[in-house]
């Protein structure tokens, strides 16, 4: 026996957020197209990570006690990827979907690699040590690398010349987009079990505080992002 798991589709979200507003279409409701609508689905679904850490700190601050502590975070968004670099460089640039490291590992030399922060003011032997294997990676902010706006980090001990440093990053990514091509064969990317946060959210989203639908699909909202930062794990 198959037992079939029951998915929407982004054309399927967009349908039910119309008819929760009363619309026929997107092109007759406030946001004129359906690629508008699209796009704060999108908006909502990436900032997701950040809801459920608001959440989990309403959770905590009411008392309730967690099966995690720090922000919550969810295995449907692992995922590993070697870190770009070029020959010569400690520069290594993070995959645009990077949200927070797991663990990291020098796939050359078959060895862990450890975060580090502020090298430059706690650890001056990592500045002055010979270029060698790495050991170590401090992660920095935004740069545009090509043209993706990317996380960035440096391996110490410095990178030897004519070596690229292959390093595996585990991390939880960013949920990813649904471009809106194929609507009728895209889904959110998310376990299916919280689909419908894709729907209550993008409502809430749109809804003015004053109109019907608000309060309603606030709740349910709240109730399943409440569900979901309670079956958390966290770093």
């Amino acid at each position: 026996m198959v037992i079939a798991v029951q998915r929407l589709t982004l054309a399927q979200i967009e349908t039910a957020i119309l008819q929760i507003f009363g619309y026929s279409a997107s092109t007759n409701a406030p946001w004129a197209t359906a690629a508008n609508l699209y796009l704060r689905i999108n908006e909502y679904l990436q900032r997701l990570p950040g809801r459920l850490g608001q959440v989990a700190a309403q959770l905590r601050a009411e008392g309730e006690r967690l099966p995690f502590s720090g922000v919550p975070r969810f295995d449907m968004w692992r995922t590993q990827a070697n870190l770009t670099a070029t020959s010569g460089s400690a520069t290594v640039h993070f995959p645009a979907d990077y949200d927070h490291y797991i663990g990291f590992w020098d796939s050359t030399n078959s060895r862990p690699v450890y975060p580090i922060e502020t090298v430059g003011y706690f650890h001056e032997d990592l500045r002055t040590q010979s270029a060698g294997p790495p050991e170590y990676i401090e992660l920095l902010g935004f740069v545009t690398n090509g043209s993706t706006w990317v996380r960035q980090g440096l391996v110490w001990p410095p990178t030897a010349s004519g070596i690229t440093p292959v390093i595996q990053c585990t991390y939880w990514r960013l949920p990813a987009t649904m471009p809106g091509t194929t609507p009728t064969a895209e889904y959110p990317d998310i376990d299916p079990k919280w689909e419908s946060i894709a729907i209550y959210g993008t409502v809430v989203d749109l809804s003015r505080p004053s109109e019907p639908e608000f309060s309603r699909y606030q709740q349910l909202e709240h109730e399943m992002l409440m569900e979901m930062a309670r079956s958390a794990r966290g770093v």
